[in-house]
């Protein structure tokens, strides 16, 4: 069965409104799909995408819902309530999926005279705007109601259970102020303690039956490992497979950790009196949770992991796998690192993506995964982070399997080069060897315009990654070019002897691959004849490499994607026109070419077809791979393409 991603969310504005809104857009994504800043980390991964327009008489992309279920927030202003057109716009997407719920967010005061939206209950930012609310308080109630329309609970509240000693009064002090903002400022439910139990009832079931349906808050004070129904309390809720928080407030010491006190997320002792930090936590976790749940349910349907395999929503630990017996065990990603799984003994443990490994010791994979402009990207509903996420998790993913890596261009300093070089030392540290599996080639003349900065940076990391340097083409030294000293690109002249060089590079690096994988990619604003993203696929198609091409971010590779799929018209972007008019000097730079016999690759020469790609999938695979803007589906079909390929 084709995989399908279970929810997916979408958030919606005028341009004019873009920086009032795109902070709280961004407060959202990083708390429910991924930080880039923390690769390492367990975040949630929701698809979370984003669509506005840059200009003010154009509207956002129409976009199709391709999951299960979705939400939609529209952020109304008074910009969208002047227009006709924008409540068409809208209008046609509260109509368009019967699994999509749409929710308005009001941003101005005359939001709620629109008539589209006029039986509907808003989100009130404009009220937070005037009050001294936190980020956390607007994020909670964006939340709220994905955990509402999400997950099948559209007419409960969410239930939060405060598990804390009664005897420590400082842990007692936070779980009433906890308690006290919930009933004064949101409409969850809660546990508190035995004030709550009725007279008659059994106070173990109470607690059980109570903890069953909630998210468990525990107020980690001095006494709480300790005390039996603090004890009791977490058990319950280990067993039932509930989400779970902690608040460090240790302020002595504890002569003893309970044991099964961990792989749950944890506030530290500083952030204490931010209930609504506290809150948001635990908001996130109940999230997390409900979406793994349907998201490994998901997988199985898709053959993506055994139907019989024992999922969990967290890494599990020993109270949770010491039952299960010759399964495998699914936990969500990232993969633990050896030095964890070598603790779990015999049991077979895996992520959905780490499942049906494939070995790709001594194979070397090229990578060429560029950015594209925030206005395509809009498009897409997407921003540079979400290129930036796939690059981290296909590098991880390809480290993991032993792939030596293999880019051309300049791996500076930045969110994408730390955890690719933190990877590639985690490698060679499991391995016990010290082999480079990163390549990193750079053209001339751009290597002899390093700065003091960037040689360091190189002498840092040469133990871990191993930069080419390629000489100055042939062509260019006929010129009569000084290849010893840096030929700036400030005329096309120079561009000419750029484009050659990085031809050459390209062309070398091509050489010493395996596989290549294309994604992205400059339609405009490249140094050379063509975009490179494009001339490096001709190259590699003529080399009859297998390739991956992941068109979903748009870009080059988005328009290769639809070259192929159709297999007759060439897409405008990639045609002479099209590039001169958006590309300043482009047709001085042909001109050069011409004027000194050097023929330039016409993607009209060649008729790409699915089957030329030769990379292990079929035809269907290929298209979801084209197309798919799920990053999870395009690890495993870079993935079972690769094992079809060297199994």
């Amino acid at each position: 069965m084709e995989y399908k991603s279970p929810v997916s969310i979408y958030f919606i504005w005028h341009y004019n409104d873009h920086n009032r809104v795109k902070p709280i857009v961004d407060y959202c994504k990083k708390n429910l799909s991924y930080d880039t800043e923390k690769p390492f980390s367990r975040s949630i991964n929701i698809p979370v995408f984003m669509y506005t327009s840059k200009c003010f008489d154009l509207l956002p992309e129409c976009f199709s819902v391709s999951s299960e279920k979705a939400i939609a927030f529209v952020f109304i202003s008074d910009y969208i309530i002047a227009s006709d057109e924008w409540e068409l716009y809208l209008k046609n997407i509260q109509n368009s999926n019967k699994n999509l719920k749409v929710i308005p967010i009001s941003i101005s005061d005359n939001a709620y005279s629109f008539h589209l939206f006029k039986d509907i209950n808003y989100i009130r930012l404009n009220d937070l705007f005037k009050s001294e609310k936190s980020k956390s308080y607007e994020f909670i109630e964006i939340a709220h109601e994905i955990y509402r329309w999400l997950f099948e609970e559209q007419n409960k509240k969410l239930k939060i259970f405060i598990s804390h000693s009664k005897n420590d009064k400082y842990g007692l002090k936070l779980a009433k102020k906890i308690k006290k903002v919930i009933d004064e400022d949101y409409t969850f439910g809660n546990f508190f303690d035995s004030n709550d139990i009725q007279k008659g009832e059994v106070f173990s079931d109470k607690i059980i039956k109570d903890i069953k349906h909630s998210t468990l808050i525990i107020i980690h004070s001095d006494l709480y490992s300790s005390r039996y129904w603090c004890q009791k309390e977490l058990i319950c809720a280990k067993e039932f497979n509930r989400p779970i928080v902690s608040v460090d407030i240790v302020e002595g010491f504890e002569d003893r950790t309970f044991p099964i006190m961990c792989n749950f997320p944890n506030i530290g002792y500083e952030q204490q009196n931010n209930v609504d930090l506290i809150l948001e936590l635990a908001l996130v976790e109940t999230i997390r949770f409900n979406y793994y749940k349907l998201l490994m349910n998901a997988y199985k349907k898709s053959n993506y992991i055994p139907m019989n395999a024992v999922t969990f929503n967290r890494v599990p630990d020993f109270m949770d796998i010491k039952d299960i017996k010759d399964k495998w065990i699914i936990y969500p990603e990232p993969v633990l690192y050896d030095n964890e799984l070598n603790i779990y003994k015999n049991a077979k443990m895996a992520t959905p993506l780490s499942y049906k490994k494939v070995d790709l010791h001594e194979k070397r994979v090229g990578i060429s995964i560029s950015g594209v402009s925030e206005d395509e990207l809009f498009k897409y509903g997407q921003d540079k982070n979400h290129l930036i996420y796939f690059s981290q998790i296909l590098a991880k993913k390809l480290l993991n399997s032993n792939a030596t890596l293999v880019y051309g261009g300049d791996l500076r300093e930045n969110g994408f080069t730390r955890c690719l070089f933190d990877e590639a030392q985690i490698l060679q540290d499991r391995n016990r060897s010290s082999k480079i599996h990163l390549e990193n080639y750079i053209a001339w003349p751009i290597y002899l315009h390093d700065n003091k900065k960037i040689i360091e940076w190189k002498a840092k990391y040469k133990n871990v990654a191993k930069m080419i340097h390629v000489a100055c083409p042939d062509d260019v030294k006929k010129k009569g070019i000084d290849s010893s000293k840096f030929l700036p690109p400030d005329s096309s002249s120079n561009l000419l002897c750029w484009g050659l060089s990085l031809t050459k590079m390209r062309k070398e690096l091509i050489s010493k691959c395996n596989v290549r994988i294309y994604a992205g990619g400059k339609l405009s604003g490249y140094k050379g004849c063509m975009p490179g993203v494009l001339e490096e696929f001709i190259y590699a198609y003529e080399s009859e490499k297998p390739i991956f091409l992941v068109g979903g971010f748009g870009g080059v590779t988005a328009e290769i994607c639809n070259y192929i799929t159709t297999g007759t018209e060439i897409p405008e972007k990639l045609l002479f026109d099209w590039q001169s008019n958006n590309n300043p000097n482009y047709k001085d730079v042909c001109n050069e070419y011409r004027a000194n016999n050097i023929e330039i690759p016409n993607i009209s020469d060649y008729k790409f077809s699915i089957t030329c790609l030769r990379n292990g999938l079929d035809k269907n695979d290929n298209l979801r791979l084209f197309k798919t803007p799920f990053l999870d589906e395009i690890i495993y079909l870079i993935t079972k393409g690769l094992r079809n390929l060297y199994l």
